[in-house]
């Protein structure tokens, strides 16, 4: 045992904040406050990092069945998230259009179409936490932070813990990198560029969680995560708003509306997704030559 406060101890207030923080967005959601569903989905999915990132700390047949279902209500936030992004970067892109080159009522159907979109996934998303099931997590969140399923490393120096479980996501960010590069195909590369953004993901939240402990070492590992996960997801959100445009074409085909706007659209939601790419590819080519893992010193060799 060392000298400072115990892993148990200190990964449990991690816990108990991130829960409080988890419970405070559920109002705002209900009253459909702005941003309350990304805080709220944010929320979920921080609370589920520190649980997987602390597993040597808190008992896994506990925690497993809690992450499964922040990783439900997280996904189901997902949609009205979603069309709340869309909506906001379509418009930004039909600012820069032309008006002489915007042909027919392109603005009003993006807002109405995604409008409509939002508001039934956010009715879905009220129903959702003011269910059983949902009351049914925040009652095991709670009882997690009343009665914690520790286990015998909670004893531990927390500092020693905590690194050793930081690092642990630094070095799947990294083995995840490694896979990219030897992706065979275009299909196989997105798929594993989508694995690196989630891995940063956990290694960014994971990170925050130790600034507590490790201050400036953590907030610098945080920062270079959130690089990779922010870069990584402007290239995705291209993808989805390509998406969202055909299905608005295919609206105004039906309804005899002219497609030239949408088509402006669609070339410059590549051109932006072409651009994030390539920042993203720069990211992660530092990523990959950067040897030194969290905190300090050299990494591990793969």
């Amino acid at each position: 045992m060392g000298t400072g406060p115990d892993a148990g101890r200190v990964v449990l207030d991690i816990v108990a904040a991130r829960v409080d923080a988890l419970r405070g967005t559920v109002d705002p959601v209900r009253a459909d406050e702005p941003d309350a569903v990304h805080q709220f989905r944010v929320g979920a999915r921080r609370l589920r990092t520190v649980m997987a990132t602390y597993r040597p700390v808190l008992r896994r047949e506990v925690t497993d069945p809690l992450r499964d279902e922040l990783r439900w209500v997280a996904g189901e936030a997902g949609t009205a998230r979603d069309a709340e992004v869309a909506e906001e970067h379509l418009t930004q892109m039909l600012a820069t259009i032309p008006a002489v080159h915007v042909l027919g009522p392109v603005d009003q159907r993006v807002h109405a179409v995604l409008r409509r979109r939002y508001r039934r996934a956010h009715r879905e998303l009220v129903t959702i936490v003011d269910g059983a099931r949902f009351a049914d997590l925040v009652a095991g969140l709670q009882h997690l932070t009343d009665d914690p399923p520790l286990t015998e490393v909670a004893a531990d120096d927390a500092a020693g813990v905590l690194t050793r479980c930081v690092r642990r996501d630094d070095r799947r960010l990294r083995a995840a990198v490694r896979a990219v590069a030897r992706a065979s195909s275009e299909p196989d590369r997105a798929e594993l560029l989508h694995e690196v953004r989630k891995a940063a993901k956990r290694l960014r939240y994971a990170a925050e969680s130790a600034e507590g402990v490790h201050d400036g070492e953590a907030a610098r590992v945080a920062a270079v995560a959130k690089t990779v996960q922010t870069r990584l997801g402007d290239h995705q959100d291209t993808v989805v708003e390509r998406e969202v445009i055909l299905e608005l074409v295919a609206l105004a085909h039906a309804a005899g509306e002219p497609g030239f706007t949408y088509g402006l659209l669609y070339a410059e939601a590549a051109r932006r997704g072409v651009e994030a790419r390539a920042r993203g590819e720069t990211v992660l080519a530092e990523l990959t030559g950067d040897t030194t893992s969290w905190p300090g010193g050299p990494r591990r060799a793969p």
